[in-house]
């Protein structure tokens, strides 16, 4: 039987710490969120300038990837492929064109 292990804080913080560098070198402000194997949220962080909204998004964007076992980045590149600008099925759709 295969142990499914979930992600801890500091983990998480690790991922954040990492995705919030890429962001400074990309000028980017963005949220994160990452959740354990629950879909319950570990940490949800805002850049100091990203929009209010962003934090929702990032919420959705994780879930997403959960529920369908790809990354977010696997998930932009089927929306773009499929010509959507966003496009995310965590609970409900949400979807911004």
């Amino acid at each position: 039987m295969k142990v499914i292990r979930t992600i801890v804080l500091e983990d998480a913080k690790k991922a954040v710490a990492g995705m919030e560098q890429k962001c400074l070198e990309l000028k980017l402000e963005c949220s994160f969120c990452v959740t354990d194997c629950m879909g319950n949220i570990v940490i949800l962080q805002k850049m100091d300038n990203a929009s209010p909204a962003s934090l929702e998004l990032a919420v959705v964007k994780a879930k997403s990837a959960l529920s369908s076992f790809l990354s977010t980045r696997k998930l932009d590149d089927i929306n773009k492929d499929k010509n959507i600008q966003i496009g995310y099925l965590p609970d409900n759709c949400r979807t911004a064109i």
